[in-house]
Parts: structure tokens; sequence; C-alpha cells
């Protein structure tokens, strides 16, 4: 592996460049919001973002505010990836069934050897994608947000694995000069602000962005904004009440309970009796993907509306709820009818 250029040599772009490569394709959409970030006024963590092709670092660029000799000013760092310059669509991951690499974190005495390690395992996945490089940063408070319906939908949780399906989150929607719902906690102030940024980006991303931030010293510090589907899908918006709509269509089947912990079992019995359940689970964990094609639809007890698997039910058109105590409620075996 040849090594990333020395940070005297990496690139900081202006706002027109990096907006002309984000238009061209050359910037998948995570990276050029990272780059962007600054040009927008929302802060974010100081990094630096590696463009890999074919084994090889061939660029080096800046996340503000620029850092020397960055890889020696932190005590741990976090690698990311940004797979988007191949993979523009879900589907042909799911077709190559290639297992994404996770990210890594790392002390700084071993950054470069995990940037090695990092470089080598991405590109046993596609050979074009991007490293993010940020410091690693406490736990904050974590919000996502979107624009549904000319409304800013918000959900913040204190689990960063929220966005994955793991872990609870409580919902605001923003309506333009006040909060239509705001379960959160956050100031007024914070929500604004995350509502501005999250109409910013997607005026420039599209339709379907998702905007990733932290919540620091009560105001929000963007992780990520990602256009998410490429099918332009409302959702409904929950103001309360027992069951909240994740994917519309009415749902009918034979109820099937189903952990992320036996998938493969699931796969198997399912495909040898060629037959479609209602699945009905804990929450909307990232590894029921696999199941999809199995699926009349879904019931959670909780979960959130923008996590990696709602998205995906909603670009598949297979019809999800919230239900709170599901998984007590509908027994094995059972044909339920939630129209």
């Amino acid at each position: 592996m040849s090594m990333p250029p020395s940070l005297s040599e990496s690139i900081s772009l202006r706002a027109d460049e990096i907006l002309q490569k984000f238009k061209t394709g050359e910037f998948p959409d995570k990276t050029f919001s990272k780059l962007y970030a600054k040009w927008l006024d929302i802060p974010t963590p100081p990094g630096i973002v590696l463009e890999i092709q074919h084994k090889k670092v061939t660029k080096c660029y800046h996340i503000v505010p620029e850092v020397e000799e960055f890889l020696t000013s932190y005590d741990t760092y976090v690698l990311r990836y940004d797979f988007r310059a191949d993979f523009k669509e879900l589907d042909k991951w799911m077709e190559k069934k290639k297992m994404r690499p996770a990210p890594n974190r790392c002390s700084k005495e071993d950054v470069i050897k995990y940037m090695e390690m990092s470089v080598n395992a991405g590109s046993s996945f596609a050979d074009h994608f991007f490293l993010i490089i940020t410091p690693s940063t406490p736990y904050y408070p974590f919000t996502v947000s979107t624009i549904n319906e000319g409304q800013t939908y918000i959900e913040y949780s204190d689990h960063f694995e929220a966005i994955n399906g793991l872990g609870n989150v409580k919902f605001c929607i923003f309506g333009g000069k006040n909060s239509m719902v705001n379960e959160t906690g956050l100031s007024f102030e914070c929500v604004m602000e995350i509502a501005r940024v999250t109409r910013e980006f997607t005026a420039l991303i599209g339709y379907n962005t998702i905007c990733e931030l932290f919540i620091v010293d009560g105001m929000p510090c963007l992780l990520s904004a990602q256009k998410r589907s490429d099918r332009k899908v409302w959702f409904s918006t929950p103001f309360g009440g027992d069951m909240k709509i994740v994917s519309p269509g009415p749902i009918q089947g034979t109820v099937k309970r189903v952990d992320k912990t036996f998938i493969s079992e699931i796969i198997k019995n399912s495909s040898q009796r060629g037959k479609k359940y209602v699945f009905v689970a804990e929450r909307p964990y990232s590894e029921f993907s696999d199941i999809l094609r199995f699926a009349e639809g879904f019931v959670f007890n909780e979960g959130s509306m923008l996590c990696h698997l709602a998205v995906l039910l909603r670009e598949k058109e297979i019809p999800a709820r919230i239900i709170p105590l599901s998984t007590m409620k509908y027994n094995e075996g059972e044909n339920i009818v939630l129209k």
C-alpha cells in the first residue's frame, strides 16, 4: 500500500470546487457533506479524507479546521468508509452480498497500521472509495433528521447505534417557526439549527437526505449527510398514539417471531417452504435486510423511522409498523391483519 501524502501535501478545497466535484459524481454525499460543512457554518470534527483507487491512496483532503500533524494530535481516531463512489444503488450491495467492512477505532500509536488495514479491507469491497479519519469523540447525544412532507423530522437518542436499529428514539417535528411535536428535550435554538442544516443539505444533495449529528454543548455538530433512497416516499409522522407507520400499506399474514441472531435459519426455512410471513421483532435491526424477500410486513416494539431498515422497507414498499409490546401481543403462527 502507498502511504497517504503528508498533511503539507493534502488538499483544502474552496466551496465551488467541493460543490463541482459533488455535482460531477467525484465526491459521494457522505464525503461531500464532511468537506462542505464549514461553508454552511455547521461545526464538524476535524480530520482528513483519503481517496483510494485500486488499493492506493491517490488524494488526501482536509476536513477543516486544518490541523498540522493531524495523525499525532489526538489520542484516538475513528476511520469510517464512504463506498458510494462505486455503489450508488443499494440493490447492488444486496445482489453482490459483500460484507461491508465496519468502521475502526484506534490509538494514535496504531493509526498508520489501521489506515493500512482499512485500505486493504475497503479494497476487498470496492475499487474506489473514501476513508474518513477523525478524532474519536465522546458518546454525545445523537440526532438524525430529514425533510418529510415539508417539515423537518428529527429523531434523538442517547444511543449512537439507534440509526442501526439499536436503542429507542424520541422525535421532534419542526414546522418552520415552531415545533409541532418535541419529545427530545432539545432547545428551540438547537432544533432550529438542525432544521436549517437539514434543509441546506437537502437542497444540495436531494430529497431523502438524512443528516446525522452529534449534540455538543446543546448545539448540533455534523457527522454526515447522505441520500438514503432514490424513491421519493413520505412517511407518516408520529403524532402520538400506540402505532407508528414506518412504511405504508396493509399488513396481513402469519406471524413469525424473528431475532437478528438466527437470520440464516429463517432464510433456510423460508426458502424451503416458499412462504412469506409477518415478521415481529423487538427493533428494526439492519440484519433483517436479508429476509425482506420473505416478508409480508414487519411489526416492531420500538425503533427509528430513519434507520437503515426503515428506509429500505419504504424503498421496497414492504409495509411496517411500530407497535409497543408487539412481541407480547402477537403469537407465533397467529394470522393478523393491520390496516
